[in-house]
């Protein structure tokens, strides 16, 4: 009977581990995306200097009817890009 209790604990664990790993590429960035959105300050106050340094974020795209796609954006620098809520901030241009 223990064995039966103890498998029917691990089984979720080992399937969602499995979920996770079997994610594409896209479906991890949408992931952080999501949980990056709810912890997002309001940045409307920050103030970007003008240096060129570009960097690649990807940001929402907005449509009608959700989920929004993922755009891929290249921003002047970082501050650009934190300021308008990319995630995946890479050096270079996309």
């Amino acid at each position: 009977m223990e064995k039966i209790t103890s498998l029917l604990i691990a089984a979720p664990v080992l399937l969602a581990l499995n979920f996770a790993q079997s994610m594409s590429p896209v479906e991890q960035v949408e992931k952080e995306y999501i949980k990056s959105s709810m912890l997002r300050p309001n940045k409307s106050d920050i103030f970007c200097t003008e240096q060129y340094d570009p960097v690649c974020g990807v940001i929402e795209t907005y449509c009608l009817k959700p989920p929004c796609p993922l755009e891929a954006k290249t921003f002047s620098n970082e501050c650009y890009a934190e300021k308008a809520g990319a995630i995946n901030i890479t050096k270079g241009p996309c």
